[in-house]
């Protein structure tokens, strides 16, 4: 059952591409079809929305490789000024401009770059927000994507 008014960010580099080694920066995308059922699998729950620097092309590739309709994005348009956490900024613009008319129930953020700015953001919103940090060389794992599945579950409901 997909949670209306929440949403699911999920970055790509680290996430849904693993790297080779922490900090190592993606020049190709790597598709794996267990990510990629992740991924399906949250898009079950709520609507997926890209948290990435990744341009459109890319992102559409993933969500065609991976059975899948496109997502909205959250995307940084500047990524040399960027803070610790580096989707932070773009993540926040689109939630703003894309609140529903009885604002968020819940956001979960999965982002293998969720720093101590992140964290402060999170308790400042008025919805609740779960942050999960994969290891960038493992990426987006069974236990992240249950760990959404229940917080999106245990909302509450609005009104």
């Amino acid at each position: 059952m997909v949670v209306q008014d929440a949403v699911v960010l999920l970055d790509v580099d680290g996430v849904v591409n693993p790297l080779s080694r922490p900090g190592a920066v993606a020049k190709r995308m790597h598709f794996d079809g267990a990510v990629g059922a992740r991924v399906r699998r949250l898009t079950e729950h709520a609507e997926v929305v890209w948290a990435t620097t990744w341009d459109a092309t890319t992102r559409a590739t993933i969500t065609s490789t991976f059975g899948l309709r496109p997502f909205r994005a959250a995307t940084s348009q500047d990524p040399v000024l960027r803070p610790v956490s580096a989707n932070l900024p773009a993540v926040a613009e689109w939630l703003a401009l894309n609140e529903p008319a009885g604002g968020w129930r819940g956001v979960a953020w999965i982002d293998d770059e969720l720093e101590g700015d992140a964290r402060q953001w999170a308790r400042e919103q008025p919805f609740l927000v779960q942050l999960i940090r994969p290891h960038p060389v493992q990426g987006l794992q069974d236990e992240h994507v249950d760990r959404v599945v229940d917080f999106l579950t245990a909302l509450p409901r609005l009104g």
